[in-house]
C-alpha cells in the first residue's frame, strides 16, 4: 500500500478501501509530483466521507519528518486542503474543515474513524 492506493481512494471515493489502507497506519500526509495529498484530492472531488477520515487520521508525516495533520500539507503552488475547500463549494466539508482546524482533528480520530 503506498501513497499512490491512498490518493487513489480518495480521488474515486472509494471509502471501504481507503479505510481499510488507512488500518494499516500509512503516512496521510504522502504527496505526489504535485505536491497533492490524499486530502487535497477529497476535497476538490467533495467526498465528505474521504475527507473525515483523512482528516481525522493522526499518521501523518510531512516532509521534514514531523508529525502533522494534513489539513497543513501545501501543494507545489501552495494551496491547502482548506483553500482547496474554497473553491470546491461543498459547504458539509467547509463546516468540518473549520471545525478540524479551530478544535484539533486527533482527539476526534476514534469518533469519525471507528
Amino acid at each position: 500500500m503506498s501513497g499512490d492506493d491512498l490518493r487513489r481512494a480518495a480521488i474515486i471515493d472509494d471509502q471501504r478501501s481507503l479505510k481499510e489502507f488507512l488500518l494499516n497506519k500509512p503516512n496521510v500526509c504522502s504527496v505526489d509530483e504535485f505536491g497533492l495529498s490524499s486530502l487535497h484530492y477529497a476535497v476538490w472531488n467533495g467526498h465528505v466521507n474521504c475527507v473525515k477520515m483523512l482528516v481525522m487520521n493522526p499518521n501523518g508525516v510531512n516532509r521534514e519528518g514531523n508529525r502533522t495533520s494534513c489539513l497543513d500539507l501545501q501543494s507545489c503552488v501552495g494551496y491547502t486542503g482548506k483553500d482547496i475547500v474554497c473553491y470546491s463549494g461543498c459547504v458539509i466539508i467547509i463546516l468540518f474543515i473549520i471545525f478540524s482546524s479551530s478544535f484539533g482533528s486527533f482527539g476526534l480520530s476514534s469518533i469519525c474513524c471507528s
